[in-house]
């Protein structure tokens, strides 16, 4: 058996470069033990490319490690709306795809912060609402002759001027808050999430399918008899965390399992599979034992991450708890934390 290693990083959504992570991963590994890597190298393996870590000559038992990456961005590109109205209706489905579902309302017990992004996107959503609705009523109100109608509504129209003039400066504030808040990231994950479970049929084969053939030529590369990679770790980061499981549920070949480490960082699985009973049943098939050896890390401070209760059960597979420094559990850094700790990165060269 070789004493080499196969790293295969599965991202999550958002916007960013080919390479982008693994080259973070690959710097990390480096560092995490300068002392046995002496150099990060670009190399290609069976036509897919590659960071390799080299280890010094004398590093007696270090593992060569190629880190190999499923870029699947470009399956997942979506049509963003333009413009106010469509930003408005596209986020109204989204909240009610969401908060619409009993399920997901109990799931919502596994992590505080989820509650905390959708209750936000729900009430920038509501402002939207309530700064037309307020601002075609005062429209209306302003350009309502003061003599129009019968007494009662004579007599009420000074009443209705006085009760609008403060919400003037509130239609304002909102329109400005609407204006600059960032809320498409929420969005944007959830309209990915929404079509990977189902309303895009063709969307996780194809994405699966991007993951399972880099995993083919892995497992398939030899050197002589033996197998080139003794030990083949896939990385899940993310919703990458869902991806990556879902391409190693269904492996039934015990020769691969025996050689495979799954690890999850700030995956939203205990979630999103109240939405998805595929997922549910990969999950349920993944720790009855396609997937051996499963390590999941998730932070009290990364808004889309929980633990995996199930995984605590066997000997092998756990979920454990990572203490990051960001305090805002919402930031983009809070869930990038994973690529930087000692802790979720050890598994990798163990």
């Amino acid at each position: 058996m070789t004493n080499r290693r196969a790293i295969l990083l599965v991202h999550g959504f958002g916007e960013f470069e080919p390479e982008h992570y693994s080259n973070m991963l690959a710097r990390k590994l480096r560092t995490l033990d300068h002392h046995r890597y002496r150099e990060i190298v670009r190399h290609k393996m069976d036509g897919l490319d590659c960071l390799r870590l080299v280890p010094y000559p004398d590093a007696d038992k270090t593992p060569q490690v190629d880190i190999f990456e499923a870029y699947w961005l470009k399956k997942a590109a979506m049509p963003q709306p333009g413009g106010p109205v469509p930003r408005l209706l596209m986020a109204t489905s989204v909240v009610w795809y969401w908060m619409a579902s009993v399920w997901w309302i109990v799931a919502l017990r596994y992590n505080r912060t989820v509650i905390a992004a959708l209750l936000l996107t729900f009430a920038l959503v509501m402002i939207w609402y309530a700064t037309v609705a307020f601002a075609l009523f005062k429209l209306i109100v302003d350009s309502w002759p003061a003599d129009f109608g019968v007494e009662w509504l004579r007599s009420s129209h000074a009443n209705i001027r006085a009760w609008m003039l403060p919400w003037n400066g509130i239609i304002a504030l909102a329109g400005i808050g609407v204006a600059f808040t960032q809320i498409d990231n929420v969005i944007a994950i959830s309209r990915f999430v929404r079509g990977y479970f189902g309303r895009s049929p063709m969307l996780e084969p194809e994405i699966s399918q991007i993951v399972q053939d880099r995993l083919e030529v892995i497992y398939a590369a030899r050197e002589g008899d033996a197998p080139l990679y003794d030990r083949v770790v896939v990385v899940g980061h993310s919703l990458g965390a869902v991806i990556a499981l879902e391409a190693l549920a269904d492996f039934s070949n015990t020769a691969v399992q025996s050689r495979t480490r799954l690890v999850t960082w700030g995956g939203a699985l205990p979630l999103l599979r109240f939405r998805s009973p595929r997922l549910a049943r990969r999950i349920e098939r993944a720790v009855g034992g396609t997937v051996r050896d499963w390590h999941d890390y998730y932070s009290n401070r990364d808004w889309l991450s929980c633990e995996l209760p199930a995984l605590n059960a066997g000997e092998r597979n756990m979920s454990r708890s990572l203490r990051f420094s960001s305090w805002w559990g919402l930031s983009r850094s809070a869930h990038e934390q994973y690529f930087e700790s000692d802790e979720a990165t050890e598994p990798l060269l163990s």
